[in-house]
């Protein structure tokens, strides 16, 4: 059985329409979307339409995460340019959104993002939640609520980075070519004489 807060009034608005990117309504047909003649989305008690709702929280994950992954291989590798698109100035503070994930993710705005991974994804994503909607829904969201919107995600995101084998080829190389440098000076060396 998998994770659903829909329409709950306890939770906050982003977690009651399984939504907690607070995705703005459209015409994409994300995988599990609620059909606009059955959306629920409140401000209020009023029911205003404004926000994507899904039938499940892993739909509304899978969503933010193609949203984030799409924006990231079409350009938008910092986080200034995620955020930017993802949370234009002319509905949102975006500077404060920005500075916001600075602080949580613990990287320059302007940094460029090697690789779109899945722990990158995930991450980006848990830090978007939280400015979204604040710590007591995000805690709401659990580790394996990630892993089944991941599963269904329908794009091929890497699971790991190859930073660590990547790092170790070089030093390999490294010291491959130090040793060919030695031997190399050896031999000079001793024809010198």
């Amino acid at each position: 059985m998998y994770t659903s807060f829909l329409n709950r009034e306890d939770v906050a608005r982003g977690l009651s329409n399984n939504n907690p990117g607070n995705l703005i309504y459209t015409g994409i047909e994300w995988e599990g979307k609620i059909p606009y003649s059955q959306n629920q989305d409140k401000d209020g008690n009023t029911v205003v339409k404004k926000f994507e709702q899904f039938k499940e929280l892993r739909y509304g994950l899978r969503a933010m995460m193609h949203d984030v992954f799409n924006g990231y291989k079409g350009g938008e590798n910092t986080i200034a340019k995620l955020i930017t698109s993802y949370a234009p100035p002319t509905e949102n503070k975006t500077d404060n959104y920005i500075n916001y994930m600075v602080g949580k993710l613990g990287f320059a705005a302007n940094y460029v993002i090697p690789e779109m991974t899945q722990p990158m994804l995930v991450l980006i994503v848990k830090a978007i939640i939280l400015f979204e909607n604040g710590a007591t829904t995000a805690n709401l969201i659990s580790d394996q609520d990630y892993k089944d919107a991941l599963a269904i995600l329908g794009v091929d995101v890497p699971k790991g980075s190859n930073v660590k084998k990547n790092a170790f080829l070089l030093l390999l190389l490294a010291a491959s070519i130090t040793l060919l440098i030695l031997k190399i000076n050896k031999n000079d060396h001793g024809n010198r004489k």
